[in-house]
């Protein structure tokens, strides 16, 4: 699928445009960069053109019109490789076989798509996402200021602890730790661990949870686009596709968090008020 730009003369005063071509199969997007300042309705939506309707009239000397059509997403999204592919569609370029081909779209995906997974995953508390597991401490302890030590969860690898088994007064913090064989350690003795005093024997946590299965459908939906976003300067260096694509992929993320937000209810817990008569 390619992406399809072209420009069209508006006449003065005109309330809306019919663009004629070849375009994808609908559904697809457009996006428009007019020579006056005004709104865009995109509408009759075939592969033989389009009609833009404008909120604001054309100057009376008429305008220009510039648009950029992309294809829809299609197919089951099951693998890591569907979604960079679905990402590389919403910018125009060619898919790829893996992420490991010796192209530039190739590396700059495999580039991509780890980090932005972290971040994204961390950025919010995803219910998909949130692992409970149980923990033990180090044997060695921290140096000072904390009783014990727990080495952070691998597998998924923690991104974000959420809560603990503990008392609501004890305090903790997440740290670099050693083990006690300081003299020549390895990395192998060396982990991202929480250091506290108190009684620890689960975490509640955010998971690099990469298995895309798993994914909420609009978690999945947000995350293309976001992929799609920071690749689009690299491949592309469209500053109207970076625009178009970064409003896109915020009204996805907002999306996706209110949802995701919904489908949970806090368990509040129990406190002790104490009264006191003044007379």
């Amino acid at each position: 699928m390619a992406l399809t730009e072209g420009s069209i003369a508006v006449s003065g005063a005109a309330t809306s445009v019919a663009v004629t071509g070849r375009f994808p199969t609908p559904p697809y997007s457009v996006f428009f960069d007019a020579t006056w300042n005004t709104t865009h309705i995109a509408s009759a939506k075939t592969t033989t053109g389009f009609t833009d309707t404008f909120g604001t009239n054309a100057p009376g000397g008429g305008g220009t019109l510039r648009y950029t059509v992309v294809g829809s997403l299609s197919g089951p999204v099951s693998t890591s490789l569907s979604i960079v592919n679905n990402a590389l569609r919403l910018i125009g370029d060619q898919a790829i076989d893996a992420l490991g081909d010796a192209n530039d779209r190739a590396r700059v995906m495999n580039g991509l798509y780890v980090p932005t997974l972290d971040e994204v995953l961390r950025s919010h508390n995803w219910n998909f996402a949130s692992v409970r597991q149980a923990v033990s401490p180090l044997i060695c302890a921290p140096a000072f200021g904390f009783s014990y030590q727990f080495a952070l969860p691998c597998s998924p690898f923690c991104l974000m602890v959420l809560d603990t088994d503990m008392e609501a007064a004890d305090a903790w913090r997440i740290e670099f730790g050693m083990s006690c064989a300081t003299a020549g350690a390895t990395a192998a003795d060396c982990y991202r661990v929480l250091v506290t005093s108190g009684c620890l024997s689960t975490l509640l946590y955010i998971g690099r949870v990469d298995d895309v299965n798993m994914w909420d459908a609009l978690f999945t939906d947000a995350f293309t686009y976001e992929l799609a976003f920071r690749a689009a300067y690299p491949l592309t260096r469209n500053a109207t596709l970076m625009e178009w694509l970064k409003k896109e992929k915020e009204e996805r993320w907002r999306l996706a968090k209110s949802r995701d937000g919904q489908e949970a209810k806090m368990l509040r817990r129990a406190t002790t008020t104490a009264l006191t008569s003044v007379r």
